[in-house]
């Protein structure tokens, strides 16, 4: 009796890869899992984007960002969660703040009041 290879299988060692900063691996399970016949899901795709932004992949994110959007994944509050923390990992304190804004100009999350 083998591992049986769902979309829950493949996510977790997509997610793995991407936390080690492995994109590359990510993206070989990626393509076995749509192989496969395999959906990604939203959480494969933050895990991708929290990837690229470790790495400093600006313009991957902003793609992968686009291609979420696409399928209907982006934006979410607990995406940008995920990139603000990918981002302050690597000290990206800009990033972290840009992204702050954004996700609080889309109702996202709430800004802290700085004067509490």
């Amino acid at each position: 009796m083998g591992l049986q290879m769902d979309s829950r299988v493949y996510a977790f060692f997509i997610q793995e890869a991407c936390h080690e900063g492995n994109i590359q691996e990510a993206g070989t399970y990626l393509k076995l899992m749509t192989s496969a016949g395999l959906k990604p899901t939203k959480p494969i795709f933050e895990s991708i984007l929290c990837g690229y932004a470790k790495l400093g992949l600006s313009s991957q994110v902003e793609s992968t960002k686009e291609l979420m959007s696409k399928l209907g994944y982006w934006p979410s509050s607990y995406g940008y969660a995920k990139l603000m923390a990918a981002f302050a990992e690597i000290g990206e304190g800009e990033q972290v703040l840009d992204l702050l804004n954004q996700a609080s100009d889309l109702n996202m999350i709430t800004k802290p009041d700085p004067d509490q």
